[in-house]
């Protein structure tokens, strides 16, 4: 295996990657092959916040005129625009989970409600498309994220107005959907917990 930098030990090298500038990080995955696996793994995200390295990243979501049809995310501390995301949905519950933010579902302004999910990469700045939200369409349920890069689904209702019991977990990495047991009553509107 290659060394991270040429001519120094692993652990120097990696040590120089973990002290990079959270906005240059994108860049970093594109040099080669083995830049790219250091910094997507989960002990490098682990080295950044041992040596305080990383930092905490204040969201905020601004929607553009109807007409554009696109969410604009910035971030704080240091400011940086995230990439655009320009779909015609208009009410998306986000989750943040690890290093992703995630828009499921939502209201659509032409067929009410849809089943997309959205992830987006704070280490590539990129959207990608994930697996569909599997059974009947829902919204308005409860939607929170949890630092396995797991999001979880609870409650809300269907097309109908019928209130649900069902829950569900989504997995980003493996980009699959897995049914939870049933809630113990129906949850209308449910809101999301941390």
């Amino acid at each position: 295996m290659e060394d991270l930098i040429p001519g120094l030990p692993e652990e120097i090298g990696m040590e120089c990657l973990i002290r990079v500038p959270h906005e240059t990080l994108p860049l970093l995955r594109q040099v080669c092959r083995r830049w790219k696996q250091a910094i997507e793994s989960p002990l490098f995200h682990h080295l950044r916040r041992s040596a305080s390295s990383s930092h905490n990243l204040n969201i905020f979501i601004e929607a553009r005129s109807a007409a554009r049809r696109s969410l604009r995310f910035f971030s704080s501390k240091p400011y940086c625009r995230l990439a655009a995301f320009n779909r015609s949905t208009v009410v998306l519950p986000p989750a943040i989970t690890g290093l992703h933010l995630v828009l499921i579902g939502g209201l659509d302004r032409y067929s009410l409600s849809n089943d997309g999910v959205y992830v987006y990469s704070f280490l590539s700045n990129t959207w990608r498309r994930g697996r569909p939200m599997p059974g009947p369409t829902r919204f308005l349920f409860a939607c929170t994220g949890n630092p396995n890069n797991q999001v979880f689904i609870a409650g809300g209702h269907d097309e109908r107005k019928k209130a649900l019991k069902s829950a569900m977990v989504y997995d980003i990495a493996k980009d699959d959907w897995t049914m939870l047991p049933e809630m113990a009553r129906e949850r209308r509107t449910a809101q999301e917990c941390l």
